[in-house]
């Protein structure tokens, strides 16, 4: 499925050129384009999918943190 030009610039505004978010926001993107039956993801997946998102990587941001040793943390 091809993403329109807005949909990218949006997906790298809002993940900014992180690949873990950018990823997960791109996947949930392409879910919502699917559900509504589009051709092509839209900026307005982007968008309505950043929650989605966010509560999708949440678990893998904290086990990176927990690996992370005190001074690290820092």
């Amino acid at each position: 499925m091809l993403f329109e030009e807005n949909a990218i610039e949006e997906l790298f505004t809002i993940g900014a050129g992180h690949p873990y978010f950018t990823q997960a926001l791109a996947s949930e993107a392409y879910k919502l384009a699917v559900f509504h039956n589009q051709h092509k993801v839209k900026r307005s997946n982007i968008i309505e999918g950043f929650e989605e998102a966010i509560n999708s990587v949440a678990g893998g941001i904290y086990w990176l943190w927990d690996g992370f040793s005190a001074f690290q943390k820092i």
